[in-house]
């Protein structure tokens, strides 16, 4: 169990602002509960899913559950990961990505 707080505290560190550990949304969405593999393909699964804007997974089980933006994130005793359907770009890395130096410019 260790391990999976581990690896879900790593996976919100690498996705700030759109990957929670430890956090699990409620309500979640009847009836389009689902398993995945891993958080990505979770995700994936909610961004695919018209009323899913945000997903609970349990790395453990491989569970996924959708909810919509009613939804609030409540603290878990079990090693989750919450996060959004779709990430947002981080406005300064696309700058840095997008810029270049050309001399005279």
């Amino acid at each position: 169990a260790s391990e999976a707080f581990d690896e879900v505290k790593r996976i919100a560190q690498m996705h700030p602002g759109c990957m929670f550990p430890n956090l699990e949304l409620q309500p979640t969405l009847e009836g389009l509960d689902t398993t995945a593999t891993t958080m990505s393909g979770c995700q994936l699964a909610c961004a695919a899913e018209e009323e899913c804007s945000s997903f609970t997974y349990w790395p453990d089980t491989d569970v996924c559950k959708f909810a919509n933006s009613s939804a609030q994130r409540v603290p878990s005793t079990l090693a989750v990961i919450s996060g959004d359907g779709v990430c947002g770009v981080n406005a300064s890395a696309l700058s840095a990505a997008c810029s270049l130096d050309v001399p005279g410019n």
